[in-house]
């Protein structure tokens, strides 16, 4: 384990517009472990760095939360109801 602080483990992605790929480096071992069981080896080790490289299109950019009216409320749930109410 590393004796780094929590501050100093960071995590961050590289994404540039000349590029298919993203690259995420990172320095956090919990997110190393998670990352390594989901892609496979780093594709780079640079000291206590490990890089892995992927196609941007796995990356998904934040989004602001959907604000629903009242009214778009009860006709999501008047919705949901038929269609509960239609399965046997």
């Amino acid at each position: 384990m590393s004796d780094r602080t929590k501050l100093e483990r960071e995590t961050g992605i590289i994404w540039n517009e000349s590029e298919d790929s993203a690259v995420l480096w990172t320095l956090s071992e919990p997110i190393k472990r998670k990352l390594t069981r989901v892609l496979g080896p780093p594709t780079s080790v640079r000291g206590p760095c490990e890089e892995w490289q992927f196609p941007k299109s796995w990356v998904k950019l934040p989004r602001k939360p959907r604000q629903l009216s009242s009214e778009a409320k009860a006709k999501a749930a008047e919705r949901l109801k038929i269609i509960r109410e239609a399965k046997p």
